[in-house]
């Protein structure tokens, strides 16, 4: 078996650094927001080079997110795959009111509110 990732063998070349983030984390109690996340959003924005970082709960919150940050919304049209996830499906759903779906040979089946 040829594997794509191995998140076993790169947790290992992380652990010790891995496990004492972790154990703070643990320690302190305080697993949303605080001063572990701030640290987070800093040091991820210094390394991708911008001036911040957003911390979010789910990739459904960062495809809102970055829909409002590119100024997406009524009247626009948003073009994505038919196989990704409902996830990406839903938060346009309710970003643009209305869409399209796009399926074999070019059917159109709209989507409305």
């Amino acid at each position: 078996m040829i594997l794509c990732s191995n998140p076993k063998a790169q947790y290992l070349s992380y652990k010790d650094e891995i496990d004492t983030a972790l154990l703070r984390v643990l320690d302190k109690g305080q697993y949303i927001l605080g001063e572990e996340v701030k640290a987070f959003e800093e040091e991820f924005a210094r390394y991708i080079g911008v001036s911040y970082g957003i911390d979010v709960g789910s990739g459904t919150e960062a495809i809102h997110l970055a829909l409002i940050a590119c100024g997406i919304g009524t009247g626009d049209e948003v073009i994505t795959v038919s196989h990704t996830a409902v996830a990406t499906w839903q938060r346009l759903y309710w970003q643009v009111p209305y869409q399209y779906w796009w399926i074999l040979k070019k059917t159109i089946i709209p989507l409305i509110h």
